[in-house]
């Protein structure tokens, strides 16, 4: 039960779910007096149920979820944090990658790294037009100690598994942000996706950066 709740291809065909489940107790339960069933399943309904069970069934993986690399928002550490700013509340991005010339993922920009700069300098700071993401390196690196974390993952991780890492406490006050796909699964390979909450939650309709 547990899998079929955060299950996305699941829970958005529950109305065909739901459809099949009652023209099925129909035809159980609704019988002629002569025993038989008060009608006949077609052919077309036949077919229908198992489209539906074949697109439940298809099992995706990491590398099918998210935004791949080449369509992400990306940084480096010489961007310009209002143009980011800009473009976050435009695009509607919650997550920004900060990417080497390697491809490696070596921090990530969003609202916690603004979040903890201001806290941790008293509120007193101002970011100018003119600031880049050096100026907030520490509370924009991987590991950096906010309310979000970030972990990495094969490709060949099932969709239960990415869902698990967003539904698990890593800790009192923390959550996964976004989940990064590598060949490997290691933090220090190119990435090749970004995958967030949503993407798991809404991958049937497309992904939601």
């Amino acid at each position: 039960m547990k899998r079929v709740k955060k299950n996305a291809r699941v829970r958005n065909r529950r109305p065909e779910i739901e459809y099949i489940k009652d023209v099925r107790n129909l035809h159980v339960h609704q019988k002629q007096s002569s025993g038989l069933p008060t009608f006949a399943l077609t052919v077309t309904f036949v077919n229908y149920c198992r489209n539906v069970h074949d697109k439940i069934a298809q099992a995706a993986t990491a590398g099918q979820l998210g935004v791949k690399s080449s369509e992400l928002c990306i940084a480096n550490w010489g961007s310009q944090i209002h143009h980011l700013i800009s473009k976050m509340r435009s695009e509607k991005f919650s997550h920004i990658p900060i990417i080497d010339d390697a491809g490696v993922v070596d921090g990530v920009f969003n609202e916690s790294a603004i979040l903890d700069y201001l806290i941790g300098s008293g509120m007193a700071s101002v970011i100018e037009p003119e600031h880049t993401l050096k100026e907030i390196h520490k509370h924009c690196v991987i590991g950096a100690d906010h309310v979000e974390t970030f972990r990495f993952i094969s490709p060949l991780a099932s969709e239960d598994d990415v869902a698990d890492i967003f539904l698990s406490v890593t800790g009192p006050f923390t959550r996964v942000g976004a989940v990064f796909v590598t060949p490997g699964a290691a933090p220090k390979e190119p990435i090749q996706r970004m995958i967030t909450a949503w993407d798991v939650l809404s991958q049937s309709k497309g992904p939601i950066r």
